[in-house]
């Protein structure tokens, strides 16, 4: 395919396929090597851009064929792992933007001509059609497995405008000031075209945060968190903006997609909230000290209790206690004067004392 338009990566590239499991994308020109018009002389004198991908690392094929606003079909291909982009700047690699793709994105005028296309030592018939679903049926016999191709589907999602009987099956959505649409495709993964372009699968999602709704904005945001790959790799599952531990934002989305966006994400099982593992630590340490909290308070209970239960007690009875003391007390005085002979009141008087001082805190302390 000659002069394919792609929006990740930016310009007009020639599309090849060739034995090795490779696609190849070379920066467009004329045979012969000569620039496809005079303006694009300057061009001619830069080194021929070119991006090998392995068949193999297609892991997703989005068709987009019905884009509010554009009069052409859009075709993503998620990759895993990610490419390095050769013709990245220093500056590029260095900050990790731009220097790796996850996703190729082309686009496909409704009024391009149809292809003809045939791999060389092939038995099979030529492949015919519209250019994006020649380049799908290529990548089909390239060994691209029929699972890994995706496409809206009105049953499964179908945006606010459907209830009026407009239909569709994206939302309008911005990243940072890069306005779009995002499509929930099925139960795989959830795309999102022009500019940049995005193809995350669900698999790979932590959680998805619904901000904003709460604050009266005609508007809010869609944040995606992703998991943090096994092995520190670019993320699992459909492959496309597969950024480890990474946040996708998209944003401007009209508050009357609210409702369906939200009633998609759940029936899909997606946990909803800042970070379903943060959240769920948190709980359970909130859990923990709940219980830390009840366990104390079951403790000063219990200890409530047994002080209740002394003084309900009916056999507590100080006042009877003391007199019982006393008796006792005068008895063994009775006692010890017959054995003395009587010996000294006062000093039986000092021992009685004696005995109430010294027995009868030791009893009361019992208590």
């Amino acid at each position: 395919m000659r002069g394919v338009s792609f929006t990740q990566p930016w310009g007009s590239f020639d599309v090849a396929f060739f034995p090795g499991d490779k696609l190849v994308l070379r920066s467009a020109q004329r045979a012969g090597g000569k620039p496809a018009s005079a303006s694009a002389a300057a061009a001619a004198a830069a080194p021929v851009r070119e991006l090998v991908v392995p068949v193999s690392s297609v892991r997703a094929v989005a068709v987009l064929d019905a884009v509010p606003e554009e009069q052409a079909a859009f075709v993503l291909l998620g990759l895993k792992p990610a490419l390095a982009v050769p013709w990245a700047s220093a500056a590029a690699v260095a900050s990790g933007n731009g220097a790796t793709l996850d996703c190729l994105a082309l686009r496909v005028p409704n009024s391009a001509p149809e292809e003809s296309l045939s791999f060389a030592g092939s038995d099979g018939p030529p492949i015919r059609g519209n250019r994006a679903v020649a380049l799908c049926v290529a990548l089909g016999r390239a060994g691209v497995p029929p699972a890994a191709f995706l496409a809206p589907d009105a049953a499964v999602f179908s945006n606010a405008a459907a209830g009026g009987g407009g239909g569709g099956c994206s939302v309008r959505a911005a990243v940072k000031a890069s306005q779009g649409h995002l499509f929930p495709l099925g139960d795989r993964a959830i795309a999102f075209v022009k500019k940049p372009a995005f193809l995350v699968s669900l698999r790979s999602l932590r959680a998805a945060e619904l901000a904003r709704v709460g604050t009266g904005s005609a508007s809010f945001d869609l944040l995606l968190h992703l998991r943090a790959a096994p092995g520190g790799g670019g993320g699992g599952g459909e492959g496309g903006a597969e950024r480890e531990g990474k946040v996708v934002e998209f944003g401007q989305i009209p508050r009357q997609e609210l409702a369906p966006l939200r009633k998609w994400l759940e029936e899909r099982g997606v946990p909803l909230g800042a970070s379903a593992e943060e959240g769920a630590g948190g709980g359970k340490r909130k859990a923990a000290a709940t219980a830390e909290e009840e366990s104390d308070d079951d403790s000063d209970d219990d200890d409530e209790a047994s002080s209740s239960d002394d003084e309900d007690d009916e056999d507590f009875d100080p006042k009877a206690d003391a007199e019982e003391l006393k008796a006792q007390d005068e008895a063994v005085k009775a006692e010890d004067e017959e054995e003395d002979g009587g010996e000294g009141e006062e000093e039986g008087e000092a021992g009685e004392s004696s005995s109430d001082d010294d027995d009868r805190p030791a009893k009361k302390n019992k208590f």
